[in-house]
């Protein structure tokens, strides 16, 4: 987690880090919350993910804040004294929303062909990403276990039926909510099948599909049996 003072040290930060999710002061000194989001947006600045989630904090609840929020690029908000339990509920939604959260960089993985190199879930990763909350962590695997499923089995579909665009489509989203349940692996067979769908390659497309599927049930397996509490949760 790192934090910026005013808006442009939160650009000059997102231009260097491919961040999860931003948590936006309103009212930062120099270049405003505001501003600075529709900077973002607009990626005039070179950030790496101008599609990332932002969360404005404001230091009220004037009607009104919310649409001027949201006419400035914000994703969602939060009234100033923070309730850390509706927090909590916005990190949970913009973490694993489809597309929003989804606009990763392949920079963040290894630089590696080889997919058994890569782990299938780093729960450290998780863990810290969520600020230490193991309940939040576990919720939010729990949601990508249930989510998931249903996203592979609509690629397999589109794949069958020689969609490569909508594979493509769907292998994005699969990529970007691989990448925020820290899972590198499923992370960058995704990416591969991304990158089969835009050039059509529907044979490799096929091999992908059975190494996706494959590597989701090692996912399933390592999660189901409890083995990824992370040391810190313990303490």
């Amino acid at each position: 987690v790192d934090t910026a003072f005013n808006g442009a040290e939160a650009i000059i930060a997102l231009q260097k880090n491919n961040y999860h999710i931003v948590l936006m002061d309103c009212q930062m000194p120099d270049l405003d919350g505001y501003e600075a989001t529709r900077r973002i947006r607009k990626n005039r600045d070179g950030v790496k993910n101008p599609g990332i989630p932002v969360i404005a904090l404001t230091a009220s609840s004037l009607k009104g804040d919310r649409e001027k929020c949201l006419n400035a690029g914000m994703d969602d908000y939060l009234s100033k004294p923070i309730d850390p339990l509706i927090l909590k509920d916005k990190l949970e939604k913009w973490l694993l929303s489809r597309g929003k959260a989804g606009e990763f960089s392949d920079e963040c993985l290894p630089d590696t062909n080889n997919e058994s190199v890569l782990s299938v879930f780093e729960y450290e990763t998780l863990f810290h990403r969520l600020m230490g909350d193991r309940g939040l962590a576990d919720k939010v695997i729990q949601g990508f276990l249930k989510d998931i499923p249903a996203q592979i089995a609509d690629l397999r579909m589109k794949i069958d039926e020689g969609d490569h665009v909508s594979a493509g489509i769907l292998s994005h989203k699969i990529k970007g909510a691989s990448a925020n349940i820290a899972s590198p692996s499923l992370q960058r067979i995704a990416s591969d099948m991304e990158k089969a769908a835009e050039s059509g390659e529907l044979g490799s497309l096929k091999g992908l599909m059975k190494a996706l599927e494959k590597e989701f049930d090692k996912f399933r397996v390592e999660t189901e049996k409890g083995s990824y509490e992370s040391t810190d949760s313990r303490r």
